[in-house]
């Protein structure tokens, strides 16, 4: 099943700056006489990149394998080897975070020390597919 992230509104708001920002370099280059294109440029590609990252960040939960995928952070983890999940707002223990700067998601415990934060829209839908999967897994509230 797929499960789309949860998308924070201080990121959106990053975007729209961003894209302000891009508007008026744009708007500079052509009515003023100094060249902004290097800034536009650089602007466009960071609004790219959070682009990419805002609608290319998405989570697949199957019978054998929970994928990832956002921006250069693509991975598989077996269901099987997810031990714990923690619904959680601390982050700042957490080895990778997949979750577009959300506060509050799940950090996934697999193997023995390996952790990921993720944030599904759907976070009751996503734990219960994954313990009907995985009986064995523990769900904790911090």
């Amino acid at each position: 099943m797929k499960y789309l992230p949860h998308k924070s509104n201080f990121f959106k708001l990053i975007m729209l700056l961003m894209l302000a920002a891009f508007i008026h370099a744009v708007w500079l280059i052509f009515y003023t006489s100094q060249g902004y294109i290097i800034y536009a440029a650089i602007l466009l590609l960071l609004l790219i990149f959070l682009g990419w990252l805002y609608y290319g960040t998405v989570y697949f939960l199957t019978e054998e394998v929970f994928t990832y995928r956002s921006g250069f952070f693509n991975g598989k983890i077996p269901v099987n080897q997810i031990r714990k999940v923690v619904a959680s707002e601390n982050l700042w223990y957490v080895g990778l975070k997949i979750a577009l700067g959300a506060k509050n998601g799940l950090i996934i415990h697999y193997n023995k020390f390996d952790e990921i934060f993720i944030a599904p829209e759907q976070k009751e839908v996503f734990l219960s597919q994954l313990v009907s999967l995985n009986p064995a897994v523990k769900i904790e509230k911090e």
